[in-house]
């Protein structure tokens, strides 16, 4: 499955699909969620970035929407909101509202690079716990004083 989708209607077409609706039944009863997050501003950038899913209007989206990151290709901005439907509509990950759902949340960051991703994911409240380096923790903590 792409992780991004060209079309969102492609999305919806296979969202119908037996065995895809019962992976995302699965979803909805998960305890644990392990994750990074994505960032276009990364200096090591992850698949969704790096790969070849976006075209230069996806690229200015991202910029017009103060993209800061993603989680599971859900992207967000660095108050953690994510109504972004332009990108989000054609996401395969879960959606910011079903990820708050799970009980534990935990993240896995390093990189200075990643500030702003790991701030706009924390504003979303998608973390519970969190295992970041430690030039970005302190970097985090500097900021949020």
């Amino acid at each position: 499955m792409p992780a991004l989708f060209d079309d969102p209607r492609t999305k919806q077409a296979m969202w119908r699909e037996r065995s895809v609706r019962s992976v995302l039944e699965i979803q909805q009863r998960v305890g644990l969620f392990v994750f990074g997050l994505g960032s276009p501003h990364a200096d090591v950038p992850s698949h969704v970035y790096s790969g070849d899913y976006f075209d230069e209007r996806d690229r200015a989206i991202i910029e017009r929407e103060g993209v800061v990151g993603d989680c599971a290709t859900v992207f967000y901005r660095v108050d953690g909101s994510w109504d972004i439907p332009e990108l989000n509509a054609r996401s395969s990950g879960p959606d910011l509202d079903t990820v708050r759902r799970i009980p534990r949340r935990f993240c896995v960051v390093s990189s200075l690079s990643k500030l702003t991703a790991l701030r706009g994911a924390l504003a979303a409240g998608l973390v519970t716990e969190l295992v970041v380096e430690e030039a970005l923790a302190r970097r985090l903590l500097s900021v949020t004083r």
